[in-house]
């Protein structure tokens, strides 16, 4: 748990009681075990409002007696932590050609994992599928859920509803709104590298309040944190740089534009470009981005020079996008991880010769941490936060 994230709120108005709840939860997943008597001094509220509210609590089962601490003169102090099992998060992972949903505790520990990556996701007949692993992964939860997190590429307004996902055909689909009332649950959707971002500040260990995270699989997205914030952008379509044009000559992109940086950098394009220089062996992205890496590890001219064009193109983006933000830290992260040190120090070196020297060197480029389960514990980040409150 990560008690220094700060997720914009929904934008309507809480009661002060729902904000001091916020407050002591926000206290317990930090300071845990912790007596009341340091939760009023954490959060200034009375020793009157505090105790109703841990009463509260823990009759939610959220909050739990972790037993006693240390006496100062007089009862030793009642100490409490966050009860990670009394709710479980639904999350699913629709990028990178995954299918993936996990039942996770309030903590991020996986309880269940459910992979349908054969499943294609197309139009109506996807939505259905969606659903149908969703009520899998509900079937399958230990407790109670809090809520629905997805994560999936595309425009996602801040309703839920996915305004553009040219991948699954999906054009101003309601998805959050048919989830709720199918559900009855809290719905929460965000794009996939939105999620990705969520994640590595959450849980990645960077300690930057400013990051850019650049996932790479099927597609070619980003997500912004800057001052610990997840940026979004006027129409909630910030970090969408996998349909900036790099070579308006360029492939058709199914997105109806040509030469995007998806065509030229996206893990199914890397994979096209490596299969003139040797035999890709399948069809997984996984195990064709291994291969590729093994062979660039030996030295195979043809894959390095693959990946030197797909570095400079991407790098004409980020370098404006870095300089532009002036962040130092760079994740990238997504299927094309597996190609390893030979495709980072590519990029690294093209972003360092497109920036001011003085940016140049403070730049910090670095492989994500919460690897392939990025954008599943993203979108749970996402459902406690809106929920609780904590992440």
């Amino acid at each position: 748990m990560n008690a220094r994230l700060r997720v914009q709120q929904k934008a309507t108005r809480h009661g002060q009681r729902i904000q001091n709840r916020r407050l002591v939860l926000q206290s317990v997943v930090a300071d845990a075990p912790i007596s009341r008597a340091d939760i009023v001094r954490a959060t200034g509220l009375t020793a009157a409002s505090v105790s109703a509210i841990v009463a509260d609590l823990e009759g939610e089962g959220l909050v739990v007696e972790l037993g006693t601490g240390p006496s100062a003169g007089g009862k030793p102090p009642t100490l409490y932590g966050l009860n990670a099992g009394a709710r479980s998060v639904i999350t699913v992972d629709l990028s990178d050609g995954e299918r993936t949903g996990s039942v996770l505790d309030l903590k991020g520990a996986p309880l269940y994992k459910a992979d349908r990556s054969r499943d294609a996701l197309q139009g109506q007949p996807g939505i259905e599928r969606l659903m149908q692993l969703i009520d899998e992964l509900i079937t399958t939860a230990p407790a109670p859920p809090l809520g629905i997190g997805i994560g999936t590429p595309g425009v996602i307004a801040e309703n839920g509803a996915v305004v553009e996902a040219s991948f699954f055909d999906w054009h101003d689909v309601p998805l959050g709104t048919l989830l709720a009332e199918r559900y009855a649950l809290p719905v929460h959707i965000i794009n996939n590298s939105r999620a990705a971002a969520l994640a590595e500040y959450s849980f990645g260990g960077h300690e930057a309040e400013n990051l850019l995270v650049v996932k790479i699989g099927n597609g070619v997205g980003a997500g912004v944190v800057l001052d610990g914030r997840i940026h979004s952008g006027e129409d909630s379509a910030a970090g969408e740089i996998g349909h900036v044009v790099v070579d308006p000559n360029g492939a058709p992109c199914f997105c109806g534009k040509s030469g995007c940086l998806e065509t030229v950098a996206a893990a199914p394009r890397l994979l096209e470009g490596f299969s003139q220089f040797i035999a890709i062996r399948s069809e997984s992205l996984v195990e064709g981005m291994d291969q590729a890496a093994e062979a660039a590890t030996a030295g195979e001219p043809g894959v390095l020079k693959t990946i030197d064009e797909a570095a400079r193109n991407l790098a004409r983006v980020l370098s404006t996008t870095v300089a532009i933000l002036d962040i130092h830290k760079v994740v990238i992260t997504g299927v094309v991880a597996r190609l390893g040190d030979p495709f980072l120090d590519r990029l690294k070196d093209q972003i360092e010769k497109g920036v001011l020297p003085t940016l140049a060197a403070k730049l910090e480029l670095c492989w994500g941490r919460t690897e392939d389960r990025a954008v599943r514990m993203g979108a749970a980040a996402l459902v406690t936060s809106q929920e609780l409150g904590v992440v």
